[in-house]
């Protein structure tokens, strides 16, 4: 769990702009980066998030579902290049108002036969969220806006 350091400051808006020197920036994509977790609840805990400062998945709009892909394809390449099988991490979300930073950011972690049970990172009940699941969400919405209401 970070913590701010003042009403207006966002710890990982610093980690991005490379303010936070105790957390080291593992990956660096054009619109995200992904870096260990300073609490983790696993061997395995980084978090993967937007430069672009997005509160949490409320804000989000189907524009952003390239943004999405490349959360997914930084995570995904960073486990498969330094960790392994991306078969036994979840990649995912905590849904609002269950955010601990209010900077939208992905949840890697694991390996899940590893974890102890962590109510948290169920992805069976409504505080976590998988990635494929959020994309699908927007992609549906993005998909929605483009039909005609004439078309149905």
């Amino acid at each position: 769990m970070f913590r701010w350091k003042s009403k207006n400051s966002c710890i990982f808006c610093d980690i991005i702009a490379r303010k936070h020197t105790e957390t080291e920036v593992e990956v660096e994509f054009s619109d995200v980066v992904l870096f260990r977790d300073r609490y983790p609840n696993a061997r395995f805990h980084f978090q993967c998030v937007p430069k672009r400062h997005i509160k949490n998945l409320n804000n989000l709009t189907s524009s952003d579902v390239p943004l999405l892909l490349q959360l997914k394809s930084c995570a995904t390449e960073f486990v498969q290049n330094t960790l392994g099988s991306v078969e036994n991490f979840l990649f995912g979300f905590h849904r609002p108002p269950f955010n601990t930073v209010q900077h939208l950011h992905m949840h890697v972690i694991g390996p899940v036969n590893e974890m102890p049970y962590h109510i948290a990172f169920d992805p069976r009940l409504f505080i976590f969220i998988p990635v494929d699941k959020v994309i699908k969400k927007y992609r549906t919405k993005l998909h929605e806006s483009h039909v005609h209401p004439g078309a149905l």
